[in-house]
């Protein structure tokens, strides 16, 4: 893990849970600012609420989860630092 003046790096990446409209069900997308990558994918209503399903979907494309932020207006995950790609499975 990489240090700045002492203290861990993660990569942190935002998560919003989209409401459904005329044409599309409910959504999560995550978001890494950093590197101008997002994800979109389907909600499960089987399986958990929207943060649950976006460390799933995370841990199953190889992050290593570390810890979650929860903010007023957005929700955060951070993970281990490591740079490889946002990509979707759709």
């Amino acid at each position: 893990m990489k240090k700045n003046i002492g203290i861990p790096i993660y990569r942190g990446f935002i998560v919003k849970h989209l409401g459904p409209t005329n044409f599309l069900g409910e959504r999560i997308k995550i978001i890494d600012d950093r590197f101008n990558q997002s994800v979109t994918i389907g909600y499960k209503y089987d399986a958990g609420n929207s943060m649950d399903q976006a460390m799933s979907y995370l841990k199953e494309s190889g992050f290593s989860v570390v810890a979650v932020v929860y903010m007023k207006k957005k929700d955060i995950i951070l993970c281990l630092m490591d740079f490889q790609d946002l990509e979707s499975e759709e």
